[in-house]
Parts: C-alpha cells; structure tokens; sequence
C-alpha cells in the first residue's frame, strides 16, 4: 500500500492474480454458505443489531479463505486480535500525532498494542512458515496459498516479511470495511423494501445483475471513506485554473463525488438502477480509491457484499426500527450510528424452503 511506483507496480502484478477474476468467485459458495448460516440465525420478530454480527461474518472470512487457518486455537487467537485492532478507541491512534504513537521506552500506553501487533506479526510468520512446507499446499485455493505459489518473470518469490505485511494490510482493511458496508446495506434495505422485492424478484428470475447494482449503490450512497485515495505531487501538476506545487498532498473526497448531483442525479435516493441505466465511469465511483493503488481486494470484498445482499432478501425481510441511520467515525470508516439495527419480518410463506431447494450444494474450494 505504501510502496514506491516502480516497486508497487511489480509486486501488485504478482499480487492481483489471487484477489481478482476466477480465483476470488471460487470462494462465492463458501461465503454464501456463511452468510446464510448467519442470516439464518435471525428470528422472525427480533430486532438484530447486524454490524457486530457482520463483523463475525467477515472474520471468518477473512481466516478460512485470506488466511487458510485450519487450526480452531490459532484462527481464535488471531481472531481475538483482529477485533481489537479494530475497536474505535485502538483505531483513535489514526489520528494523534505520530509522537504519542511510536514505540518507545517512555510510551507506557502504547505497549499493550505493541504487545499485541508484535504477538499478530509472529503468528503470522509462523503460519506462513506452516503453509510454505504444508504437503497440501498445491490443493490449496486460499489467499495465502496463491501468494506462496506466485512467482515472478525471473522465479521469484514473496519473502516471508513481504507476505506478512500484505497479509496485515489484507486483514485490517478487509475486516471492518467489509462488515461496515453489510450493516449500511441492512438499514437500506430496511428503508427501501421496493428495492428488496426487486432484488428477490430478479434473483428467483435468475437474474443477478439488479443485485450487483445494488452493492455498488450500497457504497456510493454510504461511502465507507470520505478520503478514499491522495497522491503526493513529485512535479508541478494543473488542476483546473490552479497549479498544484511539488510535495503538496491531495486528498480525494470520495462523498464529494459520490454525491455530486452532475454525476449522481438525486444523490440522496437509494437507486440500484442508476448502475443499470448509465452507469459511471471509473474515476466517477471511487469506494475503492483508484488508479494504480485501487485497493487490491475489491473484487472480493464485492463479493462478499452481493453474497450478503443475496442471503438477507433471500431468507430475511428486514424492517426499519426507527429513522434512517446517521454517519459515525468508527476508526478509519464511517459506520451507521445505529450500528445497522433492523426489525426482521416473516417472509412470504415457503420463500426460503423454496431458495434452499433450488440450489445445489457444491463442494467447497
């Protein structure tokens, strides 16, 4: 994420491969399978707060299909650190100055997450020292397993420090981003059941290109990251009538564009069909920055939200309890404020014995 141009270029060529096209919707039974195991935990009648609940989802996620850990204690513990790393008051350090975060002798408040990121960056060496010798490891389709097999042009591969940092990087911002957008989709959905009858009705018709329109809507009407991309200006550069000077940083205002009426008419409305209809260039949607640095698992974490978009209209109908949610900073994503509370109504009769009926299980990658 951090890299210089010539070195990111390179190693986002060997990286992309395993987070992108066939190798990500190999994972699509597996994560519905999850969803609907989540989902099918919601009672008729019960008020569900579904971000902590999607936080779980995405965790597993995450440890089974990023991470390939088998081991029930290690994706535990790894677990256990994953959510802390992602509580608001440890993500408060984002935004201190960078003195009252470092590591250092006289920093007494700061050890206890030291303590911990140096426990994480351990078991992630030697979990990934577990999976090069791994005698399965070729009949292995995780994140990790891809990246252990991936070579270069010159035969080349991924140091252990060089997948332990990408792995970090994959796991904090795939975690709560991911969990964050299935909570504001809940609180859309509760507040616009003509969308859910049109996404069941289009999926029962075998249709899914409605549904995918609706996880894109998902992320420009609640995106996630206002600042969702900067760039650090090397030589002078023209935007409109101003000439931006060297060592200026720009900051890409994602809510701006998002919400912009010119691009997005009725930038308010909830409204898959604009995806449908005339759908936005690439420098119009931006919830995963873009450009060279467009974040790397963005195709899984679309994924993830359709599946979960699927299993929810599919065998839940979810209801508002009270006025649409509001934007709170949780660490570095906005969050609904509400943390996606939804009121779960009674399906059809038999719509979801009918959904379960039709669909063939597969066997899991």
């Amino acid at each position: 994420m951090l890299l210089e141009p010539e070195e990111h270029l390179e190693r986002r060529r060997l990286e992309l491969p395993p987070l992108h096209g066939e190798a990500v919707r190999a994972y699509s039974d597996r994560i519905r399978e999850l969803a609907e195991t989540e989902i099918a935990s919601w009672q008729p009648g019960e008020h569900v707060v579904t971000h902590p609940r999607a936080r779980a989802l995405t965790l597993e996620v995450i440890l089974e299909l990023v991470l390939g850990v088998r081991d029930r204690d290690l994706r535990d513990e790894l677990g256990s650190l994953i959510d802390w790393f992602n509580t608001p008051l440890n993500n408060l350090v984002l935004f201190l100055p960078p003195s009252l975060g470092q590591r250092a002798w006289w920093n007494l408040p700061a050890k206890p997450a030291y303590a911990r990121l140096d426990r994480f960056h351990e078991l992630l060496v030697d979990h990934i020292a577990r999976t090069r010798h791994d005698p399965g490891l070729a009949r292995r389709h995780d994140v990790l397993a891809l990246l252990v097999r991936t070579r270069d042009e010159d035969g080349a591969e991924l140091s252990d420090a060089d997948l332990r940092d990408e792995l970090v990087t994959l796991v904090i911002a795939g975690h709560e981003t991911s969990a964050t957008a299935m909570a504001w989709a809940c609180d859309l959905l509760a507040h616009n059941r003509a969308v859910t009858a049109r996404i069941r009705a289009t999926l029962a018709a075998g249709e899914r290109e409605y549904l995918k329109a609706a996880a894109k809507e998902v992320l420009r009407a609640r995106t996630l990251a206002y600042t969702s991309a900067g760039r650090h200006v090397l030589e002078p550069f023209p935007i409109g009538e101003w000439m931006i000077a060297p060592e200026t940083t720009i900051l890409v205002d994602a809510q701006g564009v998002h919400g912009d009426p010119e691009l997005y008419p009725e930038p308010e409305r909830f409204r898959p069909e604009r995806f449908l209809d005339e759908p936005p260039d690439g420098y119009a949607y931006i919830p995963f920055g873009g450009g060279a640095h467009r974040c790397l698992g963005a195709a899984l974490a679309l994924l993830e939200l359709e599946l979960f978009l699927e299993a929810v209209v599919m065998h839940a109908e979810p209801t508002p309890v009270g006025r649409p949610a509001r934007p709170v900073r949780r660490g570095p994503t906005l969050a609904p404020d509400n943390q996606g509370r939804i009121h779960v109504a009674r399906l059809p009769a038999g719509l979801g014995a009918r959904q379960d009926k039709r669909r063939v299980a597969a066997p899991v990658p």
